[in-house]
């Protein structure tokens, strides 16, 4: 979590959506606000904010989006029954190997996130996407980084590094990418390749080790 501090010294402006299904950000976030003007927060819908906000921003980050995840987890499923219907799991057996759970064409990211690029993710601005409650594994679905990289570049975002824990926790991931052109996106890449390698992310994981880096080229 970004600290006051770091807001402060950076001189960022943050606005923070959340449910807060549970009851017990708000407070949290009543503090914070307090003693820094340039954090702003919403308690409520998604959806209603993004329609009703006319501002656009550097960075979209999205961590364990809800909708999403059930998205992918939905999406997931009905592929496996899918292919359970068409071919069962005797290939699985045979071959020690499960089978892919994300359809071909698939496409990662709801209408929430799309609509969120389109309408509030600046040219030149992040996009950051984790996930850990329905992600994708890799390891059983290596098509799935080309459906990130497709549907991504359709919306004018370049994928520039996919991150994932190591096996068997592949499906726990993180999505970078930048709005812009390819030459947008290797400049980037070059600003990350100077800097520390990334080793931890996503503190709502319940792993917290090892991490393979996937980069995507551009």
């Amino acid at each position: 979590m970004t600290s006051r501090r770091s807001i402060d010294r950076n001189g960022c402006a943050i606005t923070i959506v959340d449910i807060d299904k549970h009851h017990c950000i708000e407070p949290w976030l009543q503090t914070m606000t307090a003693a820094t003007p340039s954090l702003r927060y919403v308690v409520g819908d998604a959806m209603a904010f993004l329609q009703a906000d006319s501002d656009d921003y550097d960075v979209l980050y999205f961590s364990g989006f809800t909708p999403e995840e059930a998205r992918r987890g939905e999406m997931q499923a009905n592929e496996l029954r899918r292919l359970a219907r068409r071919i069962g799991l005797h290939l699985a057996r045979v071959t020690k190997a499960p089978p892919p759970s994300w359809p071909d064409d698939g496409a990662p990211f709801g209408p929430f996130v799309t609509e969120a690029i389109r309408r509030g993710l600046r040219t030149g601005g992040l996009f950051m996407s984790q996930s850990y409650e329905s992600g994708v594994a890799l390891t059983q679905n290596p098509h799935y980084l080309d459906c990130v990289k497709s549907q991504l570049h359709g919306l004018g975002v370049e994928l520039i590094a996919y991150y994932t824990f190591e096996f068997p926790w592949t499906n726990v991931a993180l999505a970078v990418g930048i709005k812009g052109d390819r030459e947008a996106a290797r400049a980037f890449e070059r600003v990350l390749d100077a800097r520390p390698e990334l080793r931890t992310f996503h503190g709502r994981s319940a792993v917290a080790t090892g991490i393979v880096i996937h980069r995507v080229t551009c």
